[in-house]
């Protein structure tokens, strides 16, 4: 399963990436698929892992960045 992490504006997506860097999250960067839409083009996908995930979470809402999370097989 990979997990695609959407921000609203390309501000919101840099200071999500600053903070999954900061908290050693394996992620990688790239266009928001075209069958997803929102506003910013880019987004951070990780593979599934529950803890990774929550710790990505963690780090999002700790520094206020809101987000989306999209799931995909």
């Amino acid at each position: 399963m990979t997990n695609y992490i959407l921000f609203p504006t390309t501000r919101t997506f840099i200071r999500g990436m600053k903070a999954a860097k900061a908290a050693s999250i394996p992620h990688r960067v790239r266009a928001v698929p075209t069958h997803i839409t929102h506003q910013c083009g880019m987004c951070l996908e990780i593979e599934h892992d529950a803890e990774m995930l929550a710790a990505l979470k963690t780090a999002l809402e700790h520094e206020q960045i809101e987000y989306q999370i999209i799931s995909e097989q």
